[in-house]
C-alpha cells in the first residue's frame, strides 16, 4: 500500500508537469486485450481496500458511488498504456497528449480517488 500511495503521488505529480502542447492524436491500432486487462487486474484485487466510497465532482451536490481500487489502478494502467504505445512509436506529442487529454476526461478522477482511499487507509 505504501508502494501505491508513492507511485501514485509520483505519477500525479509526473502528469502535472507534461507540456501543454496540444497534438492530434491517432487511435492506436495496438488495442489492448482483455487478457491484458485481466492480468493487470488480478495483481491489484488483492490489496488490503477492497473498495471505498467516492463522489466524482466534491464541488456539487450528488450521492457518492461505490468504487474499487483494483478498478481505479487498472483503468489508470489502461490510460498510460494507451499513451505508452504512441510514445514507442516515436510520437511523443500525441503520447503526451494521449496522457493529458485522458488524466483530465477519465483517470484523474481515478487516480484521485485511489490517493483518498489509500490515505485513509493509513489514516
Amino acid at each position: 500500500m505504501r508502494r501505491a500511495q508513492t507511485l501514485l503521488a509520483e505519477l500525479h505529480l509526473a502528469i502535472l508537469h507534461l507540456p501543454n502542447d496540444a497534438a492530434e492524436t491517432e487511435t492506436t491500432d495496438d488495442s489492448l486485450t482483455s487478457t491484458d486487462w485481466r492480468k493487470v487486474s488480478g495483481r491489484f484485487q488483492h490489496l488490503p481496500i477492497l473498495g471505498y466510497w467516492d463522489v466524482f465532482n466534491p464541488l456539487e451536490e450528488e450521492a457518492p458511488v461505490f468504487n474499487t481500487l483494483w478498478d481505479d489502478l487498472t483503468d489508470i494502467w489502461r490510460d498510460l498504456k494507451e499513451g505508452l504505445v504512441l510514445y514507442d512509436r516515436g510520437q511523443l506529442a500525441e503520447a503526451v497528449c494521449e496522457w493529458r487529454v485522458n488524466f483530465e476526461i477519465h483517470w484523474g478522477q481515478h487516480l484521485t480517488g485511489a490517493q483518498r482511499a489509500i490515505h485513509a487507509y493509513f489514516s
